[in-house]
């Protein structure tokens, strides 16, 4: 696999996973992807993060649509190819490895376009509802795998 300059062990055509620093359901979700693909597939920042910021901009998504989604995009790619929302799943799904993440991957990859976006609409408007299942052990573990990764501090939430 060829490697960047910039991240040791990140392929150069690694998938950036954008999601909102503030939601703890959102941490532990992309946790859970970076925990089922190989190291190096995933590059997870927040949204928040200046480098989030500035690929959104350049994608043209505007300010007060960065926060309703997650969004991916491949290094490499046009600022254009940016996905958001249930547009991600068939970016990460390929990637994803092991018993679970395997059945995840072929779900995702099973649903058209608009049954896949309007679940995850679904789980994005209850997202806050949602993280309440998730526990403040996994939340910790997850940030923590987070930082390890090089996705800066967590915020709590």
């Amino acid at each position: 696999m060829r490697r960047s300059s910039t991240l040791r062990g990140v392929s150069d055509r690694a998938l950036t996973v954008l999601y909102d620093a503030d939601c703890g359901f959102c941490r532990w979700s992309v946790a859970w992807i970076l925990r089922h693909v190989p190291a190096g597939s995933i590059v997870p920042r927040t949204i928040q993060s200046p480098e989030g910021q500035a690929l959104l901009e350049a994608a043209g998504v505007p300010p007060q649509d960065r926060l309703r989604a997650a969004h991916a995009h491949r290094a490499g790619d046009p600022p254009q190819a940016l996905r958001s929302g249930g547009d991600v799943a068939p970016m990460v799904a390929p990637l994803l490895r092991g018993r679970k993440g395997r059945a995840a991957g072929l779900g995702a990859r099973a649903l058209p376009g608009p049954v896949r976006r309007l679940l995850y609409g679904q789980v994005a408007t209850n997202r806050v509802a949602i993280g309440r299942l998730v526990s403040q052990r996994r939340r910790a573990e997850a940030d923590a795998l987070l930082a390890a990764a090089g996705d800066g501090p967590r915020r709590d939430g």
